[in-house]
């Protein structure tokens, strides 16, 4: 495990999976979505309330439908290096500046021809939080940072759930993240 609270493993199998909300709760959120992490580090689980829903998508998936199971990396840790050229998200830690956290998403992108999607944070002085997120199709999209939320989204959680939006159909700029809540986060590994 990297670092201190909530930091992510370098590497990981990602599942996202899309549920409504039960009626009446969950904040008026159109849709939840469990985000959980498995790797040799350890474990986690993030729930995260959305603003939106793919298209075609009624709150049940539909019949034989299956989790969004991939491999995300950080290609900028030893760790996720490794396996970078294998992996479905791309996802750097690195907060840069709007237009340099877009281009970086987008190099991302080119220099890894698997990847589905790559992630970048944003923040700076040039106003707001946020994640530029790099499509394969070519879309870029600037989401905006979540409201103050229980849990701040970390980039991988952003970059699991904008792999499955698009799996479902969904197009980047139509995702709309309202907050999450941590279930159980970056639990370690024992050894031994």
């Amino acid at each position: 495990m990297n670092g201190g609270r909530g930091a992510a493993p370098d590497a990981a199998w990602g599942t996202v999976r899309f549920g409504a909300p039960p009626p009446g709760r969950a904040g008026g959120a159109a849709l939840l979505a469990s985000v959980s992490w498995c790797s040799a580090a350890g474990d986690g689980l993030l729930v995260v309330r959305l603003a939106a829903r793919p298209p075609g998508f009624d709150g049940h998936p539909p019949k034989g439908a299956r989790d969004d199971v991939h491999l995300w990396a950080d290609p900028d840790t030893r760790d996720g290096a490794r396996v970078a050229a294998y992996a479905d998200v791309l996802v750097t830690r690195e907060r840069l500046r709007r237009t340099a956290a877009r281009r970086g998403a987008a190099r991302l992108l080119a220099c890894h021809p698997g990847c589905l999607v790559a992630v970048v944070p944003v923040g700076g002085v040039d106003g707001g939080t946020g994640y530029a997120v790099a499509a394969r199709d070519g879309t870029l999209a600037l989401l905006s940072a979540p409201a103050p939320a229980p849990t701040t989204l970390p980039p991988h959680a952003v970059a699991s759930l904008a792999h499955a939006w698009l799996v479902w159909g969904g197009a980047p700029g139509a995702l709309r993240l309202t907050g999450g809540a941590a279930v159980r986060r970056a639990v370690p590994r024992r050894s031994g």
